[in-house]
Parts: C-alpha cells; structure tokens; sequence
C-alpha cells in the first residue's frame, strides 16, 4: 500500500483554528458577516445574549481575524451579499432611469441568483414531460417570482 506523505508540521508560533472556529468562520462569511447568526447556526442551543458575547470573543482572537482577512482576500471579497446587494442596486438605478431593458436584465439575474432560473446547457428533459408548461404558463410563473422579489 503506498503511504502518503505526512503534512508539513504547523510551526510552533502558529495556533491552529479549533473546528468550532472553523465552522463559525464559514458561517460568518456565508450568512451576510453576521457574527451572532454565525455564531448560533454553530451553536444552536445558545441564548441569543450568550451568542452575542461569545461571537464577539471569536472576532476578537487574532487567529479567527487572520483566518477571514485571508478568505476575504482570497475570494476577493465577493459573497453572496455582496452580490445580492449589487444587483438589488443595479434595479432600483433601472426603476429610476425608467430603462425597461436594464429592468429586465436586473430582475433576471436576481432570478437566477435566488434560484428561480437556471441557465439552459442542453435540454435534458423527457419528449413527454417539454410540452407540460406552456409558454404563458412560464411567463406567469416568472413574473409571479419577480413579483416577489421586488417585495423583498
């Protein structure tokens, strides 16, 4: 059986991030920078109090700082919030400029981020099941779904 080659020992300045640390660190980027939602996705039976001090002890440890300044500028920053909010942005400017292009467009692709639309590699659906939902009836559905959006 070949043996794999063993890590390279972590130096003895480094502290290692504890699981928990790790987990509330994916949580935090993933959820919009919430600390204390963060904190209780990791946690659910704390106190939302409890949650509160305890995420603000996390972001305080040096290690969990340079943990997320590292993801940040790894992935640039970009986060479905960042996202989220830019397109958010991108259509109130379209309402406002009146522009019925760039409203289409805007309102699309917070569509397809929310998960409403996918783009269309192939077509991998049975003969029998592509003629279920008519043209209108997708035109409907769509604007139903963009209808909630902009409640949101």
């Amino acid at each position: 059986m070949p043996r794999h080659p063993a890590p390279p020992p972590v130096p003895r300045n480094v502290e290692r991030l504890r699981v928990n640390d790790l987990l509330f660190i994916d949580a935090y980027l993933s959820n919009g920078r919430n600390a204390v939602d963060a904190y209780r996705q990791v946690h659910p039976k704390a106190k939302y109090t409890s949650a509160s001090a305890s995420s603000c002890k996390l972001l305080g440890k040096n290690k969990v700082k340079l943990e997320i300044a590292r993801r940040i500028q790894t992935d640039g920053g970009i986060t479905r919030a960042f996202v989220e909010s830019g397109i958010l942005e991108a259509c109130r400017l379209a309402r406002e400029a009146r522009d019925p292009e760039a409203i289409a467009r805007t309102h699309m692709d917070a569509a397809k981020l929310a998960g409403f639309l996918v783009e269309k590699r192939e077509d991998v659906t049975p003969a029998s099941a592509a003629g279920v939902l008519g043209r209108e009836a997708m035109r409907e559905e769509l604007r139903q779904c963009l209808v909630q959006l902009e409640r949101n």
